[in-house]
């Protein structure tokens, strides 16, 4: 960006309001003015940015362009030691990621590594969030370029909190994907990187996601025996994580952990444990809108007990709204799996659409089998033709977005071969999908 840019001080007040994520109305606030004076100077700002090479009109529209023009604004005008800058960058990142806006976390952690340079660990923990939150965003291909690509560019300083970053972010993708053990491997990595370098206060994440390892390994088990110890073992690292948050005051990953024990409980039908436990974590997530992680719980067990579940999807219509709003693929493909699952019973057609839906909306390998199990039962309760033309309905509505399929523009990633194939497999014989 050139530095010729010349801004009033009112300007650059307005820029870092902008580039912080606020809403005019809030920047109105802040400044004392009005939400017309802050328009104002908004469009003022489009035209004296409209010129830099790197930026085109319709990227200054965006909330990601206002950030990545407002940081390199405040960078090149204000000259400050690269090591402190790109850590801001950081905790901007971390900041951006907490309030699920995770684009604009990505553009932060792009910019504290291009800031901190290929020599830094720093930027090798920087490239690892990266690779996170592509997860977030439903992009498992994505974030596992992202993994390879750290592990090239910063070979020579991936130690220590780093590598445990590296090993967190494979677990994760191996996880996604399906592959246990290779999961299991990884993430058992981290925790022995923490106990020789000393750094525990960075493996919670590990801890956490071993415990969901653990626990998908119990349920895919076929010796009660087998399945007791990897149930045994989820508990214990679900318990070490919400510890080692809990002494670092993350309240909101504290629960998170609880919730997952919950849900363990849930499988074990370990049932007033496990209500006991999404009390105490529906508590400690108070508005946060990833709490509603529980509602679709609840919902979950409601149908699985028969109960009136009117409410309870309603929750979930709810919850599936807010995360699309969020791009939260994982979070929209769940929801649509459980309203499908609500309407099993009273009409399999629509049931069909819903679970299609979040496969395509989430076509990674661990959640497709939970579909999937929901789109058996319906074929296997249709004859051909009744199947064939409830796939010819499904193909037009994803052709025009339409139905359960308008989440698919609430997505980043291109789906477009995942829905191809998708579509392939259901036009074939029913039980093969």
């Amino acid at each position: 960006m050139k530095t010729s840019v010349h801004l009033t001080p009112r300007q650059q007040e307005v820029l870092h309001g902008l580039a912080c994520g606020y809403t005019h109305a809030a920047i109105a606030q802040e400044l004392s003015i009005s939400e017309g004076a802050v328009d104002k100077h908004i469009q003022r700002l489009k035209v004296k940015f409209k010129d830099e090479p790197e930026w085109n009109q319709r990227e200054l529209s965006s909330e990601v362009a206002w950030y990545r023009i407002g940081q390199r604004y405040e960078r090149t005008t204000t000259p400050q030691d690269p090591y402190k800058v790109g850590l801001r960058f950081i905790v901007d990142g971390h900041m951006l990621r907490e309030q699920h806006r995770w684009e604009e976390a990505i553009t932060a952690f792009q910019e504290a590594e291009t800031t901190l340079g290929t020599t830094s660990s720093q930027a090798a923990r920087a490239a690892c969030c990266i690779a996170q939150l592509h997860l977030e965003l439903g992009d498992n291909e994505k974030a596992r370029e992202e993994v390879n690509r750290a592990l090239e560019m910063y070979q020579a300083v991936i130690e220590g909190d780093a590598a445990i970053e590296v090993n967190v972010a494979r677990g994760w993708i191996e996880y996604d994907a399906g592959n246990l053990m290779e999961a299991k491997s990884s993430l058992e990595t981290c925790i022995e990187i923490a106990r020789e370098s000393c750094a525990e206060y960075v493996v919670q994440d590990a801890h956490h996601f071993l415990g969901r390892v653990y626990c998908e390994l119990g349920v895919q088990a076929t010796h009660h025996k087998t399945a007791d110890r990897w149930f045994y073992e989820a508990a214990a690292h679900f318990d070490k994580a919400a510890e080692l948050h809990n002494r670092w005051e993350s309240l909101g990953d504290v629960a998170y952990d609880i919730l997952r024990k919950a849900q363990l409980h849930r499988v074990q039908s370990q049932w007033r444990d496990a209500r006991m436990l999404r009390g105490r974590a529906r508590q400690l997530f108070g508005g946060n809108v990833i709490g509603r992680q529980i509602d679709l719980e609840e919902a979950r067990i409601a149908i699985r007990d028969g109960t009136d579940t009117h409410e309870h999807l309603q929750k979930v219509e709810e919850t599936l709204r807010e995360w699309a709003e969020l791009k939260y693929a994982r979070g929209m493909s769940n929801a649509l799996q459980i309203v499908g699952d609500g309407h099993l019973k009273h009409t399999s057609e629509k049931a069909l659409e819903l679970y299609v839906a979040g496969w395509c909306v989430n076509p990674i390998d661990n959640d497709r089998r939970k579909l999937l199990a929901g789109i058996n039962t319906i074929a296997l309760e249709m004859d051909n033709d009744a199947w064939q033309k409830s796939v010819r309905h499904i193909e037009e509505l994803l052709k025009t977005r339409r139905g359960s399929f308008v989440y698919l523009s609430n997505i980043v990633v291109d789906r477009s071969d995942a829905i191809t194939s998708i579509l392939s497999k259901l036009r074939g014989a029913p039980r093969s999908s």
